[in-house]
């Protein structure tokens, strides 16, 4: 399926553009994270906790693995038990049939990893050694009890710093089992999230002429829904999410192509778009991540203007309050 895309050079951001964090970051309470980049953050339905895990941390101006596994409910816990290695670019979701984290692939210095990993009752279970993928986004399917894993599937040993090929694909992961389900997929990687309500696999996309398309993966096959007029304009690195409890998805922030970090907040309600303005509202940043949680909504992370940031957001009831 050939597209046209919307798509800026794939960075890793270097400190050129990140800032060191100023000192009042560093007053960090007991077991909360450090600022990191590059980590995965997921919503544990069954203990009602946020799960942050793997990214890299600046040390003495240098990228250093983040370790542990972080969880928070009401206030930031460390687990330190033995599990996979610390990396940057994993995903991670939660298997509410079997009531654990999913963690598969990522890049462990340079090496790209294709295992896969469980975490139940803070106890790390080594599943899988062979995802077919990098740079892998997933998505649990409840309706099928499976696990939707879409990324690149060209030369998955090493990883992509442009100009060689890429060949996105779809996978299951169900049973300990991989199985292809298209081989054609949208140009990507971008954030994905599960609609519920249409039982789909989802994410946007901006094509050349500045329209924003909806790919959804949904009865087995690619549809795609194109918008114009009042839409979220094109950017990268923004945070994606579906709501369950209020039927749509949320967009926030983000980078556009002139390098401007994004603050906008916008909602689809399955009808149009709507951009939301709300007091007291997290600041500008990208590569961020949105996760949903019941009611909530959690804004983790990000790289802001200062630098990037261990921040924490919640929104409910049309407010932001910050964690």
């Amino acid at each position: 399926m050939k597209n046209h895309a919307f798509v800026f050079t794939v960075f890793f951001i270097a400190s050129a553009l990140l800032p060191l964090p100023d000192a009042s970051l560093e007053q960090q309470q007991e077991d909360k994270p450090k600022p990191r980049h590059l980590e995965e953050v997921a919503y544990n339905e069954s203990e009602e906790a946020l799960y942050l895990f793997g990214g890299v941390e600046l040390i003495d101006k240098k990228w250093q693995a983040a370790h542990g596994l972080y969880t928070f409910k009401n206030r930031w816990y460390l687990m330190e038990e033995t599990g996979p290695v610390s990396r940057r670019g994993s995903t991670m979701v939660y298997n509410s049939k079997e009531m654990s984290m999913i963690v598969i692939g990522g890049v462990d210095g340079d090496s790209v990893l294709q295992d896969v990993w469980q975490c139940a009752n803070k106890e790390w279970k080594f599943i899988d050694a062979n995802c077919p993928l990098k740079e892998a986004r997933a998505v649990y399917d409840v309706s099928k009890d499976r696990i939707l894993v879409y990324g690149d599937a060209h030369n998955i040993s090493s990883e992509w710093y442009g100009g060689d090929p890429r060949k996105f694909e779809l996978w299951e992961f169900k049973a300990n089992t991989w199985r292809k389900l298209s081989d054609r997929g949208p140009e990507g990687p971008f954030p994905l999230t599960y609609d519920t309500r249409q039982e789909s696999l989802s994410f946007l996309q901006w094509n050349e002429s500045n329209q924003l398309a909806l790919w959804q993966w949904k009865s087995d096959r690619w549809s795609m829904q194109t918008f114009d007029g009042n839409i979220p304009p094109p950017r990268n690195k923004y945070a994606f999410t579906y709501s369950k409890s209020q039927h749509a998805l949320f967009l926030f922030g983000g980078i556009d192509s002139e390098k401007n970090l994004l603050a906008d907040f916008w909602k689809y309600d399955g009808k149009q778009w709507i951009k939301l303005s709300i007091a007291n509202a997290p600041s500008a940043r990208a590569s961020l991540k949105l996760v949903d949680a019941g009611e909530r909504i959690f804004l983790y992370g990000g790289v802001t203007k200062e630098g990037i940031t261990n921040e924490l957001w919640e929104f409910s009831n049309n407010q932001w309050k910050k964690k």
